[in-house]
């Protein structure tokens, strides 16, 4: 190892695991991944832009959202969600539109989750 940089000759028996595990530490650097078990209801918000994970807030609502009936919306018990690259991006304040985005926010539109109410103008 020279100033950081390891060299391995590419015919060296253990160039390939080295290699390996090298970018497997590179990926678990690169990816942060919180996770956040709450009883019932609850979202994560950020309520200003900035691209520290700081600004997220995990908000624990009491009792169940309600539907109104006569809407053709749906209410779904979110189990599991993403957060993109596209969302880290607006929360850093990047605009998605010719607007910003309104703030609060939450971010990560992509879920996994059970419909639990359906609004009597669902098909």
């Amino acid at each position: 190892i020279v100033n950081g940089i390891m060299h391995i000759e590419r015919n060296h028996p253990d160039a390939n695991s080295v290699y390996k595990e090298v970018k497997q530490q590179e990926q678990r650097k690169a990816s942060n991944v919180y996770e956040c078990d709450t009883p019932g209801n609850s979202s994560v918000v950020y309520k200003s832009f900035s691209s520290d994970p700081g600004v997220l807030e995990v908000c624990v609502y009491d009792g169940m959202p309600q539907l109104r009936e006569e809407t053709d919306h749906v209410l779904v018990r979110v189990e599991a969600s993403t957060v993109s690259k596209m969302d880290c991006l607006i929360r850093n304040g990047r605009r998605y539109t010719r607007e910003p985005a309104p703030l609060p926010n939450t971010p990560g539109v992509d879920f996994v989750g059970h419909v639990y109410i359906c609004g009597a103008g669902c098909p």
